[in-house]
This record gives C-alpha cells, structure tokens and sequence, in this order.
C-alpha cells in the first residue's frame, strides 16, 4: 500500500506537469486557424477575389495597348467573362468554386497575346495588389500562379 501512495505522489504530479507541456506545446484555437486558412480565406473570400478581378478587369480594358481584347465584346459577354475569371481565381485559390470553362490555352488561342501585352497584364496585376494592400505572402502567391499561366495565354 506504501508503494502505491509513493507511486501516486510522483505520478499525479508528473502527469500534471506534462499535461501543463503539452497544452503549452499546442498552438492556440486562433494559431490553428491561421495555419488552416486557405489563399482564398486570405484574399477576402469570394467578395474580396470579386472587387480585386473588378478592379483588375477595368484597369486591363481602359489599356490602350490591351483594350482591343475587349472591343467587340457586349456588356453580357464582359459579365460573362469576370464571373469566369472570379470562379477561376476562387477555385485555383482554394475556394468553395468550381471553374466550368475552358482551359487556359483554348481561352487564349487566337488572341495573339504576345509579351509585351503579357508584360502590361503583369504591370497591371501589381497596381492592383498595392491597391488592396495585399501582403507580401499572398501577393507571391497570386503572381506565382497567375505566372504560371504564361506559357497558355501568351500565344505570339
């Protein structure tokens, strides 16, 4: 019975202090939280990705030298044209949407998207990350991925 009382007494102390460790040792509910929040979580969610593409989209169309893509186009075909830009951002950032048009390449063949048009996309790309004060890690993010995409869209 002694024994048992000895073992008791270092037992239930040494347990509490390893409890102490690893309650400690574990991040917080709010730590978890930001280790799990996906790019699109990060970028505002569908409404922040929304007003950034808008954003985007009227910078890339009042571009003189990338207007022309866009003439021709009715009001319908613009909305049409963001609301698969949005759904396309949303997915590839790990958001709820699914993207249900075309590829990349397809959507591009026959534009003749050349490199300097490439260049004022990019340009136009980074104005608007500083206009919504995108962070650093999020900003690397969007440009390594729409960076990506080059080799689809630039056709010339």
């Amino acid at each position: 019975m002694r024994s048992y009382q000895v073992a008791k007494r270092v037992f239930v102390p040494l347990f509490a202090l390893a409890l102490v460790m690893l309650w400690n040792a574990a991040p917080t509910a709010g730590q978890e939280m930001e280790q799990e929040k996906s790019l699109y979580q990060r970028l505002g969610a569908y409404d922040g990705i929304d007003a950034f593409v808008a954003e985007l989209e009227s910078r890339v169309q009042n571009n003189p030298i990338l207007s022309d893509f866009f003439k021709g186009h009715s009001v319908n075909s613009l909305e049409r044209q963001h609301q698969f830009v949005v759904e396309f951002v949303c997915e590839a950032a790990g958001g709820p949407c699914t993207y249900l048009g075309r590829d990349m390449k397809t959507v591009h063949t026959g534009l003749n998207f050349s490199d300097s048009d490439w260049e004022a996309l990019m340009g136009h790309l980074n104005d608007t990350l500083d206009k919504f004060e995108v962070p650093q890690k999020e900003r690397g993010e969007v440009v390594g991925f729409i960076s990506s995409l080059k080799d689809a869209i630039v056709t010339q």
